[in-house]
Parts: structure tokens; C-alpha cells; sequence
């Protein structure tokens, strides 16, 4: 009995193993975002003027007085022939990304295991959420236009502005924006105004009633009435049709994944499954159903975290290598395929194939029609991999590119803390911030510590500290010794009394035993982490607070065991390293 206990103990710590490596995988994969949009960000209100903050985005992005074709998309208005369903709850993200990976990694609470709501209680915003980002993407992958989607004019310093100011504030020339209602259980009304802000002039109008099954052309017909009232060609692959039953299924699942029940998310998964059983190639099924797995993953529901730990290896494998071949599949149809990237680059990071993923950001950086979630992407692989000042002029185009892309503004903050430029780190993270940015309380306690602001460390290293699901009572005394050198063999008791699963959870605690000034605990903690899937730790390496570790032996060794070494010696030395000969490396 004993053994028997011991072996399931055993095959249980496996199995939350594996899972872990899963969601760290799936965490970086912002190209799953577009199955995560559900979870939208609750912006905090704006503290600046409209005008104020549009300048400091011209000075910060370098912005010109030239203003792009560009469009912004408003989220649109809905309404419903009868009384609307109570409102769905909604969680911040971070992307495309960011999928964000700290909310999917979050196990869902008592209450989120609520039964669904029934199949006809459907509202209009439901429906006018799923145009609106349909819209988005398919004007995108038509124009090569810049596009700002409503999931971000959704933000709280946007919100309130009218057309002008929207414009001024994102610089771009056009808005579009519209409604749906809800005249029945089969016929929606729709209403589309695309606006060009100076002069001002309607460039396009569309005001229809329709059979709901006939959205599925709606993008499509938008985006090339769109393309020609500017003067633009649209030039995308179009999506073959599907029978009418299986469309009104797919619009069935993505609503349903938007919600923020289990029971939602697994009849989602249901009926997205019988789209693909008739319509096996539909790409936008074949890409929910990675996002819904991801998330039924997180919250060990779904089918890579059943069975037997044999079983669990394999469907979690079956799902990295769904990744690969969706961007595969997504890039040979069309090359311009900003999700197909971001699932390629995603996968070569999160393997470890440098090279591979650095030369295809390398090309989609020279590529007319780039995407900020590519951008970004490509802007922490390059972070990751020492190369900051390449990452920087990447994460200033995605912001250029969506000045309300928060996670943009995110990485450009990582950039300027690791190359030692104050001013800028703390101004760009506070435009993540106002942007919507919530979950980014390492830097945030960073920032704080190098100003002696002991109180928002505090908060901030708190929020860093709460971030898993069950930190136990070693937060408070960690916080402590990091800020009162007396107490630092308490805190140091407290992580060493912490779990073996809590570590792992949080990278062997390596940041925590860096501000600990822990270099030598924090070097075997690098160590420990190298051989494991890369995840968003990665980016840790370059902290101005790690420099007495990337001047340890041991990193060393680690950089080659996570190929670093190796994408270095080919692409040349990161910014804060120098070649010593012998494929060595001097980082300081």
C-alpha cells in the first residue's frame, strides 16, 4: 500500500512536471492570443491629457509630424432585440501574446467552475466582439495597412476620445467603427463607418440586416470595400467558405472561449471539434483549438494533462508539434501570415533553436507589412538572447506600429533597466502601465529598489511574490531582507523552506536570491532552470542586478547548455558580453 502511495505521489509530481513545461511553453505563445482575446485588460483610467500623453508618445516613439494610412478599429456598439445576458467577467492578458501567460497559468477558481450558460443565451456583444476582431485580422492580412485593434482602443485613455483625438493620439488617419444588433435568434443588423479623420469625410458605410451565418464573409467584404475607399489594393488569400452549420459552430466556440468558466471552455472545445470534423483545413478552428487547449491545460481539464503520465508526454506533445505545423500550414498559404510567425517563432524559441528563430525575425523584420505581436515576439527573443539594442528598436516599432500596445512598451522598459538608462525605464513603464499593463510587478519592484522607494517595493514585490497559485508565508520576510541586510538569513530560511513545486514554478527562486545577494545560490539556480524549456525567465539574465551571476562561472556553463553560446559565436557577442576566445564568454 505504502509503495503504491509513494509510486502515485510520484506520477502525480510528474505529471504537474510536465504541465509545467507545457504552460511555460504555451506562456510565450502569443499567437495563441487570438483564442485568448476573451481575456481583455481592465485599463486603469488615464492620469494624462489626451494631448499631453500624445505628445509623450511623439517623443518616446520618435514619432514624425507625417501621419500614415493607418485605421483604428473602436470596439463596436451592441444591442439585442431582447434584454441582454448579464455581462461576462473578463481577465487581464498581457499578447499574443501576448497571449497574457500569467492569467492562463492561473488555475480557475471555485466559482469559475460554474455550469455555462445555456446555448441560447447568446448576446450581441459576444457577437460584436467576434466581428470586431475578425475585422481587425482580416484588414491586416488584406492591406498590409497598420491596424489598431479594438481589443487596445478599448483601453481607458482611448475610450473617452473622439475620432480626432484617437487619431492624434495613435497616428493614424482612418476610424472605423459600427454597431450590431440583434434583431433575432438568426438575423443580426450591422452597422460599419470607416471615418477619415482629416479631412474629415466618411470614406465607407456599410448598414445591413443579415443571417448571422452570413458573417463569416463580413471581414472580407469590409476589408476590400475598406482597401479601395483608400486607395489601396487587398490582396489576401481568402478563406474557403464553410457549410453554414459548422460556421454557426465556430462562432458558438470562440464566444464560449471568451468566457471564464471551465464548463464554457470545454463545450467550446466540444463544438470547435465538430467544426473540424466537417471542415478539417478551417484555419480559424484549427487555431482556437490550440488556444482552447492551452487554456483546459492551465487548468489541468483539458486533454494534455488526463491519463497516465505516458499519456499527458504525449498529448502535450502532440500539442507543441500542432503548434509547429499550424505555422507551417499558416505561413505556406500566406506568407504574410502574422499568426503563422508568431507559432514558428514561438516554437524554435521555446526549443532553443536561436539561430533558426533570429533569422526568421531577422526577415520579418525587413517585411513591408509587419505586425506588432510579431515585433514583439521578436523583440524578447532577441532580449532573451543578449541582444538588447536590437530588441529595443524592435519593441519601439511595435509601439509605433499600436501606440496602445501595452506589452510593447513592456519590453521597451526591459531594455532601457538592462542598458542602464533610468529616465527611459521608468517612463516607458509607466506607459505600459497607463497603457493597461497589469502582472509586471518584477520590474515595477525594480524600479522602486533602485530609488530607495522602500513602500512601492514593497507593493510591487508582493504582486511579484503572490504571483503563483500557493507562495505560503515566504513572502514577507523575503521582502524584508531584501530591504533590511539584517534580516537576510531569515529570508533566506524562508525560500529554503519553500517547495519543490513553488520553485519550479518560480525559476529556482533565481531573482529572489539575486536580491537577496545571493550570487551563489542564485548561479545554481541558473543552472538548475538551463536545461529546461525556455520561458519569459529568460529575459531575467540581463538585469543590472544580475551582473555579479553573468560574471560567475556557472552562467557561462549555462549559456552553452541553453545554446546561447552557440548563437553568439555565429551572430556575435550580446551587448553586455565580450568573445574571450575558445567559444568563452566575459558578461558583465
Amino acid at each position: 500500500m505504502t509503495t503504491h502511495l509513494l509510486h502515485s505521489a510520484v506520477q502525480r509530481r510528474r505529471r504537474r512536471w510536465a504541465l509545467i513545461a507545457l504552460v511555460a511553453l504555451l506562456a510565450v505563445a502569443a499567437g495563441l492570443y487570438a483564442a485568448l482575446q476573451g481575456l481583455r485588460r481592465a485599463a486603469p483610467a488615464s492620469g494624462a491629457a489626451p494631448e499631453a500623453l500624445a505628445q509623450t508618445l511623439d517623443r518616446r516613439l520618435q514619432r514624425g509630424s507625417q501621419v500614415p494610412a493607418g485605421i483604428a478599429i473602436r470596439p463596436l456598439q451592441s444591442a439585442a432585440a431582447a434584454a441582454p445576458a448579464p455581462a461576462s467577467s473578463s481577465a487581464s492578458t498581457s499578447a499574443a501574446a501576448s497571449a497574457s501567460a500569467s492569467a492562463v497559468a492561473s488555475a480557475p477558481t471555485p466559482a469559475s467552475r460554474s455550469a455555462p450558460r445555456p446555448a441560447a443565451d447568446v448576446d450581441a456583444a459576444e457577437l460584436a466582439e467576434s466581428l470586431c476582431d475578425a475585422l481587425a485580422a482580416r484588414l491586416v492580412r488584406g492591406s498590409g495597412l497598420r491596424v489598431v485593434p479594438c481589443r487596445s482602443t478599448r483601453a481607458a485613455v482611448a475610450a473617452a476620445l473622439d475620432d480626432a483625438g484617437l487619431a492624434r493620439l495613435l497616428g493614424v488617419r482612418y476610424v472605423l467603427s459600427g454597431s450590431v444588433q440583434a434583431l433575432d435568434a438568426a438575423t443580426v443588423h450591422v452597422r460599419l463607418t470607416l471615418r477619415e479623420v482629416a479631412p474629415a469625410r466618411v470614406a465607407w458605410q456599410f448598414d445591413e440586416p443579415l443571417p448571422t451565418a452570413q458573417l463569416q464573409g463580413l471581414p472580407a467584404r469590409a476589408a476590400q470595400a475598406a482597401s479601395r475607399a483608400i486607395g489601396l489594393s487587398d490582396g489576401a488569400p481568402e478563406e474557403a467558405a464553410i457549410a453554414e452549420h459548422a460556421y454557426l459552430d465556430y462562432l458558438r466556440a470562440s464566444q464560449l472561449a471568451r468566457r471564464p468558466t471551465v464548463p464554457d471552455k470545454q463545450e467550446a472545445y466540444r463544438l470547435n471539434e465538430r467544426v473540424l470534423a466537417a471542415a478539417p483545413d478551417y484555419e480559424p478552428a484549427l487555431y482556437l483549438r490550440l488556444g482552447l487547449a492551452s487554456m483546459l491545460s492551465a487548468s489541468r481539464t483539458g486533454p494534455a494533462t488526463q491519463g497516465s503520465l505516458a499519456q499527458v508526454e504525449a498529448a502535450q506533445q502532440r500539442l507543441r508539434d500542432d503548434i509547429r505545423a499550424l505555422g507551417q500550414r499558416m505561413v505556406a498559404r500566406d506568407p504574410a501570415s502574422w499568426r503563422g510567425h508568431i507559432l514558428l517563432l514561438n516554437d524554435a524559441f521555446m526549443h532553443a533553436r536561436w539561430l533558426e528563430a533570429t533569422e526568421h525575425a531577422d526577415a520579418l523584420s525587413r517585411h513591408t507589412a509587419r505586425h506588432p505581436g510579431v515585433l514583439r515576439i521578436a523583440a524578447r527573443l532577441y532580449f532573451s538572447a543578449g541582444y538588447l539594442r536590437q530588441a529595443q528598436a524592435l519593441a519601439l516599432d511595435a509601439a509605433r506600429l499600436n501606440a496602445l500596445d501595452a506589452e510593447a512598451y513592456e519590453v521597451l522598459a526591459l531594455t532601457h533597466a538592462a542598458l542602464g538608462e533610468p529616465e527611459a525605464f521608468a517612463e516607458t513603464l509607466a506607459l505600459a502601465v497607463q497603457m493597461g499593463h497589469r502582472r509586471i510587478g518584477v520590474p515595477q519592484a525594480l524600479l522602486a529598489l533602485r530609488r530607495g522607494d522602500s513602500a512601492a517595493f514593497t507593493a510591487a514585490a508582493r504582486e511579484f511574490a503572490e504571483s503563483t497559485a500557493a507562495p505560503g508565508g515566504w513572502a514577507e520576510p523575503w521582502v524584508r531582507g531584501v530591504l533590511e541586510p539584517a534580516a537576510r538569513g531569515a529570508a533566506a530560511e524562508a525560500l529554503l523552506g519553500i517547495d519543490e513545486n513553488e520553485r519550479r514554478m518560480r525559476a529556482e527562486l533565481l531573482l529572489e536570491w539575486v536580491l537577496l545577494g545571493d550570487t551563489e545560490r542564485a548561479a545554481a539556480a541558473l543552472q538548475a532552470i538551463a536545461a529546461r524549456p525556455l520561458a519569459r525567465w529568460a529575459e531575467d539574465l540581463w538585469w543590472p542586478e544580475l551582473a555579479a551571476v553573468r560574471q560567475h562561472p556557472g552562467f557561462a556553463r549555462a549559456a552553452d547548455r541553453m545554446g546561447l553560446a552557440a548563437l553568439w559565436s555565429a551572430r556575435g557577442a550580446p551587448d553586455l558580453c565580450t568573445a574571450a576566445g575558445g567559444n568563452r564568454w566575459q558578461c558583465r
